[in-house]
């Protein structure tokens, strides 16, 4: 809840460093279906789209084509790279 949040927030602190990237051309489908923000369907999606027309050149490129929503996009991109 927001009130346990706020009461706690003093109490937090993220580590960016710690962050795993994806490497989103080199990832095979059992790593990429661990991550909470993709449903199966999602990773077949990216995994074929791949498969069938090469590396992906930027990662903007998930979303312009069409292989997730833009919602989801908007979750998992901090986490994807290309290299």
């Amino acid at each position: 809840r927001e009130e346990t949040f706020h009461a706690l927030k003093n109490q937090i602190k993220v580590d960016t460093t710690l962050i795993r990237m994806i490497r989103v051309n080199f990832v095979d489908y059992r790593d990429l279906l661990r991550h909470p923000y993709l449903k199966r369907e999602q990773v077949e999606s990216l995994l074929e789209y791949r498969d069938k027309n090469g590396p992906y050149v930027s990662v903007e490129s998930i979303f312009e084509k069409k292989i997730i929503d833009l919602m989801s996009y908007i979750e998992i991109r901090p986490y994807l790279s290309i290299k």
